[in-house]
């Protein structure tokens, strides 16, 4: 019995000991801010998506003004009624937050001072699109094909000196050539094919590639070419198949493609 006495009690002994160690599950802390109704918000603010803010409807604004992202912002028809540094978005005026689109992040623009991401599927040039992509009334859509030059009217290419992107007196040359051609074929589009040899980073490449397309455009564009029928397409060293200086020359070009 003794045996059996001393086994219960350090059973018992143990329970307690396990009982005693363990700790209730505290309480969920609510993060500040955060709430599901009005009554869980402080300082008269509202529940507006899981979150207290200012407002979560116009109706709890000020006569005047109007509930925006949680804020109240006075109301507008058009800019002149913001004041300065402030545009009428939306209907109503907020701060102005870019001046060009290098301001704005990857896939935002700056529209009437405001970064905006452009729509699915918008764009307002061709880099906004895919590869295979081009920007037509500001919508991508399926690049076109190349077609056959019109008969008689082949466009030259012309090329450049190693880490130049200005015409050389010879390009005029062409372009001058290449001009006339154009102009007797109205209507027809034609993309200016900028391309490098591969010496240089990928980045400095593309923008030097695009830096030729766009001073021969520039210069059609003198000579009375439309420049809607010229599209610009930096190519980079994509297609560059030099090894040497000789063959690197044939690299650093701006070709025409008829479409």
């Amino acid at each position: 019995m003794k045996g059996i006495s001393r086994v219960l009690f350090v059973l018992v002994a143990l329970f307690l000991a396990g009982y005693a160690g363990c700790k209730k599950k505290p309480k969920h802390v609510k993060t500040p801010g955060t709430c599901k109704t009005d009554s869980d918000c402080k300082d008269g603010k509202h529940c507006r998506n899981g979150v207290c803010a200012q407002c979560a409807t116009d109706a709890h604004c000020p006569a005047g003004t109007k509930c925006h992202d949680g804020i109240c912002l006075k109301r507008c028809s058009n800019d002149g009624e913001c004041g300065p540094g402030k545009v009428c978005q939306d209907g109503v005026c907020l701060a102005k937050d870019c001046k060009a689109d290098s301001d704005c992040g990857q896939g935002r623009h700056c529209v009437n001072g405001l970064c905006a991401a452009l729509a699915r599927g918008g764009c307002r040039e061709d880099d906004d699109c895919s590869d295979e992509e081009v920007c037509r009334n500001g919508r991508c859509v399926s690049a076109p094909r190349p077609t056959t030059p019109p008969k008689g009217c082949g466009l030259d290419t012309i090329y450049f000196a190693y880490n130049k992107y200005t015409v050389s007196n010879q390009g005029m040359k062409i372009l001058q050539r290449d001009a006339e051609c154009l102009k007797k074929v109205p209507g027809r589009v034609v993309n200016l094919e900028g391309h490098c040899d591969p010496r240089g980073t990928e980045e400095y490449n593309l923008a030097l590639s695009n830096q030729r397309a766009q001073s021969a455009k520039k210069y059609l564009v003198s000579l009375g070419v439309d420049a809607a029928r010229l599209h610009v397409v930096p190519k980079g060293e994509l297609e560059a198949t030099g090894t040497d200086e000789a063959t690197w020359s044939k690299d650093r070009k701006v070709v025409f493609v008829w479409y």
